[in-house]
């Protein structure tokens, strides 16, 4: 009776071990897993920073080149009013008589 038990007691160490040793490989795979994943998630948070880094220079010069256009526009804008203005001088002169090339 009692060598029985011993062999009982013996296989049950035996499979005890065993499930052992496969909790330890399951562990080192999660392990493993877990690792990949945790580089994965930097390597995405690296990724995310320098999108936003690059959204925001863009949104940057988006910005600086709106300004830019505006006061391209405005520049527009005066030197046809100034050449508006020539011109209108000009024919009043003419229909008027007065030679605008005549400084005395």
């Amino acid at each position: 009776m009692l060598k029985e038990e011993v062999s009982v007691m013996s296989r049950k160490l035996e499979e005890l071990q065993g499930e052992k040793k496969e909790m330890g490989c399951t562990y080192q795979r999660l392990q493993k897993e877990q690792k990949l994943k945790d580089d994965e998630v930097e390597r995405i948070r690296l990724e995310a920073e320098k999108l936003e880094k690059d959204r925001d220079g863009y949104r940057t010069e988006s910005q600086r080149l709106k300004h830019r256009i505006s006061y391209l526009e405005e520049q527009v804008f005066d030197r046809c009013e100034t050449e508006d203005s020539i011109k209108y001088l000009i024919c009043d002169c003419l229909l008027t008589g007065f030679d605008v090339f005549d400084f005395r």
